[in-house]
């Protein structure tokens, strides 16, 4: 069942400005089928190959439904009317050559689609200076992301040390192209950029009588790759945007107020990308008892 959010939103039936909101105590279940069918084999003593086929098809999906009364008053409430499904196919790959050598490796190729990405799709939609229809066929969604890949390598030389490496690499998420705040594409018609980071964990342990110490070092982002998160609609980049090319207005108003931040601040926001690099130095004791 949805949650009680959009069961009993404005339960007073209160009129707000705008398109009003209501919520629907009459909601069914949503309803989720999978399939999934996989296949593991070894290959030899030490590698293995394992391959899984699946499919998710998701009934009565929650969404919202628009209305209007003579023009002058403009409502949603929640339904769960809406499709989507989820499918795709994951390979993997183990490999471990005693405790000198692991690698891990996992390739997914997957496709989310639907009606809508969010249950207030259609409340924003009439939002919207002028009001669009929302979708009646499915689109990408928004965590749609087609291929990703993780490989994981793992290297002991000595018994008491240890490093390894986790890599990723995705492609991006779907965005809805728009110039000047108006929607000039279909919904999630096109990509963000890729993504990639590479994450490093090590450590070293001694032992002073009877206490083990263990010095230990992760890197987070180890190449301090910026992965861009977000980025502008009329661009699809995070570092730039066409504002500037129509908004001389706001520039020439920063003149006049010059402790106002500049336009190339609300252009480039750092929240539009991932974290940059981290670096953890941790040391662990445990004693050992006889």
């Amino acid at each position: 069942m949805p949650s009680f959010y959009y069961l009993y939103l404005n339960p007073d039936l209160k009129r707000t400005s705008g398109v009003t909101r209501f919520g629907n105590p009459d909601l069914s279940a949503q309803k989720t089928v999978m399939y999934e069918l996989g296949f593991q084999q070894q290959l030899s003593m030490t590698t293995a190959i394992d391959v899984t086929l699946f499919y998710r098809d998701i009934i009565n999906w929650l969404s919202s439904e628009y209305n209007f009364i003579d023009n002058t008053f403009r409502y949603t409430k929640y339904v769960t009317e809406d499709y989507g499904n989820v499918r795709g196919i994951t390979f993997s790959f183990t490999q471990r050559s005693g405790h000198a050598l692991t690698l891990n490796l996992d390739y997914t190729y997957q496709l989310a689609e639907g009606n809508s990405s969010s249950p207030d799709a259609a409340y924003y939609d009439n939002l919207r200076i002028p009001p669009i229809e929302s979708e009646k066929y499915v689109v990408p969604l928004d965590w749609d992301v087609r291929h990703s890949v993780n490989a994981n390598i793992t290297i002991r030389p000595v018994q008491n040390a240890g490093i390894s490496f986790l890599n990723r690499f995705s492609t991006g998420k779907p965005y809805t192209p728009a110039v000047q705040g108006q929607r000039n594409a279909e919904e999630n018609s096109d990509n963000k950029p890729f993504q990639m980071t590479t994450d490093m964990q090590a450590y070293y342990d001694f032992y002073v009588m009877k206490s083990r110490f263990r010095v230990a070092l992760k890197i987070y982002n180890l190449f301090d790759r910026l992965n861009e998160n977000y980025v502008h609609d009329d661009t699809g980049r995070a570092g730039y945007s066409l504002i500037p090319t129509y908004a001389g207005h706001a520039v020439q108003e920063h003149e006049d107020h010059p402790a106002v931040h500049p336009l190339e601040e609300y252009i480039t926001p750092p929240t539009y990308y991932s974290n940059p690099r981290q670096i953890l130095l941790s040391l662990s004791w445990q004693f050992k008892r006889n």
